[in-house]
């Protein structure tokens, strides 16, 4: 009986970890070509609705189904989404993809828009999230506009999903989406935008 219990307890505790920032994440690769442009990063933010869990709690012999509501905290919300442009914002300054990268705000000059239209975001079991959206950039020859859908554990393991907390579950999130959409900035700014 201790067995279950003392697993119940680290399972609940493993959920009480601070936020990993994004800034934390990189996109693996080093500067490249740049194209004598200024970019700006703008994103939509979308509502997440927020879903609960049931829980499985012992009582005695017997174990209680408890519903549990999901905080904010456990979702890619809005703030998480201004944070992910922000990163993105970063790693293509980083990567000296443009002559510069600023966000977009009123009153900022740039030749290439990026605008990301975030259109879903789900939270999965085992803290696996689930993002759709579109990036459109403008400013170059000729629009680019694509549709991107990333699953923040796809591949893993049972055993990684299974330890995965939320914080962690979008970190993974970002590093996905950050390797899927950076190649195709590049590739549009290598052609000369």
């Amino acid at each position: 009986m201790k067995l279950p219990a003392l697993f119940l307890s680290a399972w609940v505790l493993s959920g009480c970890v601070s936020q990993i920032p994004f800034h934390t994440v990189q996109y693996p690769g080093t500067p490249g070509r740049t194209l004598d442009k200024a970019a700006s990063v703008a994103h939509n933010e979308i509502d997440v609705v927020k879903g609960s869990n049931q829980l499985m709690v012992p009582a005695g012999v017997v174990f209680v189904p408890l519903l549990v509501s999901e905080g904010d905290t456990h979702q890619f919300n809005k703030g998480h989404q201004a944070e992910f442009a922000a990163q993105l914002r970063s790693e293509l300054d980083r990567l000296r993809v443009f002559r510069s990268v600023a966000m977009q705000s009123p009153g900022t000059a740039s030749d290439v828009l990026i605008r990301l239209e975030y259109k879903s975001v789900v939270r999965g079991a085992h803290n696996s999230f689930a993002m759709s959206l579109r990036m459109v950039i403008t400013g170059g020859a000729a629009p680019f506009t694509k549709d991107y859908f990333a699953v923040s554990d796809e591949g893993a393991s049972t055993g990684d999903k299974w330890t995965t907390n939320a914080s962690e579950g979008k970190v993974k999130l970002v590093r996905r989406l950050l390797a899927v959409l950076i190649p195709d900035i590049r590739a549009y700014a290598e052609a000369g935008a």
